[in-house]
């Protein structure tokens, strides 16, 4: 067995052995870290794993330092007892708990943090840090005992990872956090000293904005954090819902050994260590992040790999993640069998439709439907054959917050044939079953026998009743009595708000209870609503009442949410209506129609008092309910 020394640097020790197994340590203060230490499957239980750790600790010996140390998961196979047959004292570490990254963005107090803005407070990600920001946060880290190389930044997901800056650019809090097997794992989230550890939760807001921004909240199944004090758990309980609790998915493990060798350095490890293949191998952590990483508690924790030899497939453990992002973040994705596209499926003719796939569906989708695909409660499947589209079907979760069952509104629905038909609809249960959908629903203007056949073979009832959206243009509403008077001049367009304002009345109105219907009120920002048309009220600088309206893609005029928490608060909601009204009337013509949906008893109330004669149209409405 030929050792060979490749890094001998002041910070890092490396040995590698011919096979491609190699050794990485951390050696930048008294105590040295192992890094990294990996075995090609092949060579396994051969002792060459032994040996670069022996070999290693020879080396360290010789040069002064003598303990070393290890940071690894109790979810790797064999580590433990690798450890303490070598001579290290292993002891339990701190818990990791898992959350489900659905059940946080779906979480009403997330969703108020997102909604609010935090003064004197500004997330930068690790991605735009210039380079005396970073070597300022590397210094930073050093105070809390976390000794970090350039090279090891590399490992963490920049847009998500990031640091807190107040108004003058001092550094309040941070987040670094990294991709794991199945979503990503928060590293490290501290206050510095002295700031407010309310900055703590902008650090988190700017990581799940991060997330929702490149459109992996579709993407990771969970977010991991290490539980090293009683802050960390009670964070993750204040994400659940009542009653719920974070999963133990497993602890950290430390390991230790003080070095003691009567012998010198072993003559058969060869010294090929220079500058070069130095800069070589920290070029590789930068391209690979082959320390797919487990943890953080007080020193740095590492995972250990036992994978497979080349630099490659020492990320396996992280590829399946990469492949999915990357082929999410492309433009033009096509109907080819990829992973993201059928992970999940059960049938092999079956993808889902993103918002990177949404042009492709252009000739098949309705323009709301398209224009809605990539808010993050939408959801669609297609049936392809090659290129063709052979039935699709489009809806949005609702009420998955709180203690409301979560159910499905179907918002498109079209199948070519009946084995499409069944194979779309199997599919579809399928999939809402894994989000614990009680009640799927939709309301179509038509429908022909045989979908009406299918879908009752599915479990859906069918009935023609009258729909829960009253259309209506504005033609017709000018004739309606509560139209006729002007609104109070209290009133303010939504326009005359900054986007600070706007998040902290939606922030409102999510703490009352409101939410209209917008899912992801806390994700939209106010570019996306009709500023002139949507209004509000705003009391001692505090917005405490919404009526936010926007432009559907058939140029409908949608009423998504009426809201108010003022002293008097049903006069403001009749004097929002009125300026909304006047303001339609001012800025759109006669034909243009106008949607409200009576999805609430309050909404039907106040419906059948300003607007008595309208109706909705019949509908076919379908429901299917699951135990």
């Amino acid at each position: 067995m030929q050792l060979i020394k490749t890094v001998d640097s002041e910070n890092i020790l490396r040995l590698e052995e011919d096979s491609g197994a190699a050794i990485s340590i951390d050696r930048s203060s008294d105590t040295a870290h192992i890094l990294s230490i990996i075995v090609p499957k092949s060579d396994r239980r051969e002792g060459i794993g032994t040996a670069l750790l022996f070999a290693a600790e020879q080396i360290l010996f010789s040069q002064g330092i003598k303990k070393i140390d290890v940071d690894f998961a109790d979810s790797i196979d064999g580590m433990e007892s690798f450890f303490e047959q070598a001579g290290y004292t292993v002891k339990e570490g701190c818990a990791i708990y898992s959350v489900g990254m659905k059940k946080i963005m779906s979480s009403l107090s997330v969703r108020r943090v997102l909604a609010n803005i935090i003064e004197n407070a500004t997330f930068v990600p690790m991605s735009d840090l210039m380079v005396d920001q970073l070597d300022a946060l590397l210094e930073l880290l050093s105070g809390f005992g976390i000794n970090l190389s350039n090279s090891d930044m590399a490992r963490f997901y920049k847009e998500a990872s990031g640091v807190v800056y107040d108004d003058a650019g001092t550094p309040l809090a941070f987040i670094l956090c990294s991709e794991t097997e199945n979503g990503l794992l928060v590293d490290l989230l501290a206050a510095v000293d002295g700031s407010n550890p309310r900055y703590v939760v902008s650090a988190m807001k700017g990581m799940l904005n991060a997330i929702i921004e490149n459109g992996n909240i579709k993407i990771y199944d969970d977010l991991s954090m290490i539980v090293v004090n009683g802050k960390i758990d009670e964070l993750m309980k204040r994400i659940l819902k009542k009653g719920d609790t974070p999963d133990h998915i497993g602890n950290t493990m430390y390991a230790s050994k003080t070095i003691v060798y009567d012998d010198d350095v072993d003559d058969e490890i060869e010294d090929d260590a220079d500058e070069d293949l130095e800069d070589e191998w920290r070029r590789e952590i930068k391209k690979v992040n082959f320390q797919a990483n487990i943890s953080w508690k007080m020193p740095w924790q590492r995972l250990i790999l036992t994978d497979d030899g080349s630099a490659n497939a020492n990320a396996a453990m992280v590829s399946s993640r990469k492949k999915k992002q990357a082929a999410f973040s492309s433009a033009g994705i096509s109907f080819e069998k990829y992973e993201d596209e059928t992970e999940g499926l059960i049938m092999d003719d079956t993808v889902r439709i993103i918002n990177e796939n949404i042009s492709s569906f252009g000739d098949v989708l309705p323009a709301d439907v398209l224009k809605n695909m990539a808010r993050p409660f939408y959801r669609g499947l297609a049936v392809m054959n090659g290129s063709d589209v052979l039935a699709s079907i489009v809806w949005e979760y609702e009420n998955v917050e709180d203690d409301e069952d979560t159910q499905a509104r179907i918002e498109w629905y079209s199948a070519s044939d009946s084995d499409s038909a069944k194979t779309l609809l199997e599919e579809y249960i399928n999939e809402i079953k894994t989000e614990e959908v009680k009640r799927s629903y939709f309301e179509f203007d038509d429908l022909s026998d045989d979908d009406c056949s299918i879908l009752r073979e599915e479990g859906f009832t069918i009935s023609n009743q009258e729909s829960i959206d009253i259309i209506v243009p504005l033609s017709e509403i000018k004739k309606e009595t509560y139209a006729e008077k002007k609104p109070q001049d209290y009133i303010r367009s939504l326009d005359s708000l900054n986007e600070k304002q706007f998040k902290r009345g939606i922030a409102n109105s999510l703490f009352h209870n409101r939410k209209g219907l917008l899912e992801d009120a806390a994700f939209l920002n106010l570019e996306w609503f009709e500023g002139k048309v949507s209004c509000c009220v705003v009391s001692d600088n505090k917005v405490v009442g919404l009526l936010l309206v926007h432009r559907d893609g058939f140029d409908r005029l949608v009423i998504d949410l009426m809201f108010s928490a003022g002293a008097e608060y049903q006069a403001d909601l009749l004097n929002m209506l009125r300026y909304s009204t006047h303001s339609a009337f001012d800025n759109y013509s006669d034909e243009t129609g106008v949607i409200l949906r009576r999805h609430s008893d309050d909404v039907r109330i106040l419906t059948s008092k300003l607007l008595p004669d309208l109706k909705g149209r019949m509908v076919f409405f379908g429901e299917r309910r699951d135990s």
